[in-house]
């Protein structure tokens, strides 16, 4: 019964798509990247000889997102976004498990983007499709070159292979965040393309499109970079690798965009290598690998890039203090440290609430905060001999005149921070960085602000975790030589 009523539907369906070209075509054009949208339909059907308008395209993809005449939904909507670019996030339209049973009656092919990170990965690859096609460029989503080495035939995938009149092919890879335990698969890319380039007498210029935000882009193309270096040791590299962000191609054509908005990826200097490679992880604390091993979630991540993108676009000082309040309480609430969580019943490590400061800490743009600290953190730890009085002024000077000072920050106002040292006549007064900003308490209790608990908690955590952020060293290990991990 259940197959006569499937039946039944993939019938009404295929009628009403017959019947509405438009809406055929529609269907079809997912066949490429596993989804579509507005920009590509207007191409299609342009393509196809409809002179349809915006505003006809968009009815159709609405219509095919709702149930009628006996048909359940063929497509559902999904906002995607482009990292770097303001306003609302792009409307995409993928099809349902429904518009999928209807894609193989009609015997048409189509990509299947199972998670979020496959959702995200084909819809650059649709964004570079759709802006090929608008200047008359011949675009082909996953081409697959065969290429012959170590007596083996192997296919080159490549995201977006693009044919140019009169110049040369276009090799277009659709790129997101990487990350250090996934490195090996920039390593295998990397030593795909250098067999392409023995292999064909022609041009070997790769580009690499990221869909990244500004403030992570730093430490992903450090991972590309260390990958070319690790090709780089072995061989002479060549091809030649450029990249770009998704968002600084979006107002341009393509074409001036090739021309000007790609930059050369190089190796990096030795210098740069031997300070990258002074702490291995197999040479870190358990606390400290666990921390760098982490892999957040989507939503950890969405949820601070979104605070960390309110906090570069502050620009008045009202802007700046809440929005820097809301990164310290993204930083700080990542962990659950509730008193019947069980981090604080079972004295586990906060790993979310770590992972998310190092990062942080270790941000492009954070470099000179992070390299300040520690050195800070580093000379306070090699001095046994400090009075409480001494140490009480050096921890508070780091506190003001490093990470609050970097932020934007100086002493004399609402905001107080201090650092307490502990008293053995007050069992409830111990040694750790103490804030107050908020002059009365709303809530008619002793309960902290939370804007107040989330600052104190990461400013303490420089201390308390220091050997974990790579700040500090445990007092029995040895001095570094170079920076820490």
């Amino acid at each position: 019964m259940q197959y006569d009523d499937l039946t039944m539907k993939l019938k009404n369906a295929t009628a009403y798509l017959t019947s509405h070209p438009l809406a055929e075509l529609a269907m079809q054009s997912c066949q490429s990247c596993g989804m579509t949208y507005l920009p590509l339909l207007l191409e299609i059907s342009q393509k196809n000889g409809m002179r349809h308008g915006a505003a006809s395209l968009r009815r159709v993809l609405k219509e095919l997102s709702a149930s009628a005449s006996g048909v359940p939904p063929m497509f559902m909507e999904a906002s995607l976004r482009i990292f770097g670019r303001s306003g609302a996030p792009t409307v995409t339209y993928l099809p349902t498990e429904f518009g999928r049973q209807v894609l193989d009656h009609m015997k048409v092919s189509c990509p299947n983007p199972h998670n979020e990170a496959a959702r995200k990965h084909l819809y650059i690859q649709m964004e570079l499709m759709t802006r090929a096609l608008q200047i008359g460029w011949s675009p082909e989503v996953e081409r697959h070159l065969a290429v012959v080495f170590d007596t083996v035939q192997h296919n080159i995938r490549i995201d977006v292979f693009i044919k140019r009149p009169g110049q040369p092919d276009l090799f277009l890879e659709a790129e997101q965040e990487l990350t250090a335990n996934n490195i090996g698969r920039a390593e295998e890319k990397f030593e795909h393309w250098q067999r392409y380039a023995e292999s064909f007498d022609q041009e070997a210029h790769f580009r690499i499109v990221f869909n990244v935000s500004r403030e992570r882009l730093g430490n992903t193309l450090q991972l590309w970079r260390r990958a070319l270096t690790q090709l780089a040791s072995s061989e002479p590299v060549l091809f030649k690798v450029s990249y770009a962000l998704l968002a600084d191609l979006m107002d341009v054509s393509l074409e001036q965009a090739i021309q000007e908005r790609f930059t050369e990826l190089l190796p990096l200097e030795t210098d740069q290598l031997e300070n990258e490679n002074t702490v291995a992880l197999e040479d870190l604390s358990p606390y400290s690998r666990q921390v760098r091993e982490y892999q957040p979630d989507t939503e950890l991540e969405n949820a601070f890039d979104t605070v960390l993108q309110d906090w570069n676009a502050a620009f008045s000082p009202a802007q700046r203090l809440e929005s820097f309040f809301a990164l310290m309480r993204c930083i700080h609430q990542s962990s659950d440290l509730r008193e019947n969580s069980d981090i604080y019943q079972y004295n586990l490590l906060p790993v979310e609430s770590l992972w998310l400061l190092h990062h942080y800490l270790k941000l492009l743009e954070n470099q000179s905060l992070y390299e300040e600290l520690r050195m800070a953190i580093h000379w306070m730890q090699s001095r046994g001999n400090l009075g409480v009085t001494m140490l009480k002024e050096i921890n508070t000077k780091i506190l003001w005149d490093v990470f609050l000072a970097h932020h934007g920050f100086a002493r004399g106002g609402r905001l107080q921070v201090h650092y307490e040292i502990a008293d053995h006549l007050d069992p409830k007064k111990s040694f750790g960085a103490k804030v107050s900003y908020h002059t009365s308490n709303a809530l008619g209790s002793q309960q902290q602000h939370p804007n107040d608990a989330a600052l104190e908690w990461v400013l303490n955590a420089l201390f308390t975790y220091s050997d974990v952020l790579g700040l500090g060293r445990l007092p029995w290990k040895k001095k570094a030589k170079g920076g820490d991990a």
